[in-house]
């Protein structure tokens, strides 16, 4: 009888360890949300901010395509 107790009280604690260890992937967001931003002349030149090009001088346009792909998760 002593060792079913024991025996229970160790499942016990292992079902709750490993239950309140793991993370929730819901309350976590990993995501970047930041715009990208690139030339429109030369598509090698990206920016989270929207500055000159400094190859050509142009201002960087927010890059649609490239932020649908890093917010699609």
């Amino acid at each position: 009888m002593k060792s079913i107790k024991m025996l229970m009280m160790v499942a016990f604690t292992i079902l709750s360890i490993a239950t309140y260890s793991q993370e929730k992937t819901s309350s976590k967001d990993t995501t970047n949300n930041k715009p990208v931003y690139s030339c429109p002349m030369h598509s090698s030149i990206v920016n989270s901010k929207p500055v000159k090009c400094p190859k050509c001088g142009m201002s960087l346009k927010e890059n649609k395509q490239e932020n649908n792909k890093i917010h699609k998760h």
